[in-house]
């Protein structure tokens, strides 16, 4: 899970501590390959905050996600808060759809979150 967001020096990528919480979590054959992959990409780290993870129970409360998936509502609770462009995705079950994406605007929408573009890897590969 990545964050994209344009800045003064073009394109930068960030992860959010949630991703470094699931690699820690991860199992011990696939660990050391996604620890290899975020020390080659080097990407930013966006922290929680208490306003992002009330972001993310907003999203489970109003069932975008349900409560055993959480850890897909915090981040986009984090990428909403930061105000990033885009979120960055291979899950379409629980993010990168039109129904979800939806879902996650009329909340932030509703409590003064902007949109957020959640999108997947192919689609910031073609640009």
């Amino acid at each position: 899970m990545f964050f994209r967001a344009t800045d003064q020096r073009g394109d930068s990528l960030y992860i959010s501590d949630v991703v470094l919480d699931e690699v820690a979590g991860a199992p011990l054959r696939l660990r050391p390959s996604l620890e290899q992959v975020l020390r080659e990409v080097r990407p930013r780290v966006l922290s929680e905050s208490p306003e992002s993870l009330r972001l993310a129970e907003a999203y489970v409360a109003s069932r975008v996600v349900p409560l055993r998936f959480r850890d897909d509502a915090r981040h986009v609770g984090v990428a909403s808060v930061a105000a990033v462009d885009a979120l960055v995705s291979w899950n379409f079950k629980h993010l990168v759809n039109l129904r979800r994406k939806r879902l996650f605007h009329s909340v932030n929408v509703r409590l003064g979150y902007p949109q957020i573009d959640i999108i997947s890897p192919e689609e910031v590969l073609y640009e």
